[in-house]
């Protein structure tokens, strides 16, 4: 549940910094969204240890790396766009940004039934 709870309110931090201008809010919400980001890795750790054998931990970090890795090429690809340089079109980033966090919140609070029955069986 904490994952859940992190990865929206990370999702709405990006996008209330895509509808100001403050940079305290921006250092202070960039701050709390690093926060959340180290909270969100060691539980997703602690998900991994008492859920996957021992014997394909590895596998499954290599295909988070590798998801994450894919995703940070993905966004700079689009970010690169000459669009996000104009004018203040980087509000954009942040709502795309933020829009991709509450999708990802979404399903897996969507999918959160399924893998605490899976931990159950």
């Amino acid at each position: 549940v904490g994952v859940i709870v992190n990865t929206f309110l990370g999702g709405l931090l990006l996008w209330w910094l895509s509808l100001t201008q403050s940079l305290i809010v921006l250092i202070s919400f960039s701050l709390m969204y690093g926060v959340m980001n180290s909270g969100n890795r060691i539980l997703r750790m602690t998900f991994i240890f008492n859920n996957i054998p021992n014997d394909i931990i590895g596998r499954i970090n290599s295909v988070f790396s590798v998801c994450g890795t894919l995703l940070r090429v993905f966004f700079i690809g689009i970010f690169a766009l000459p669009f996000f340089g104009h004018d203040a079109h980087v509000v954009y980033a942040y709502m795309v940004l933020g829009s991709f966090v509450l999708i990802a919140a979404l399903l897996l609070s969507y999918t959160y039934q399924s893998l605490k029955g899976a931990r159950a069986g």
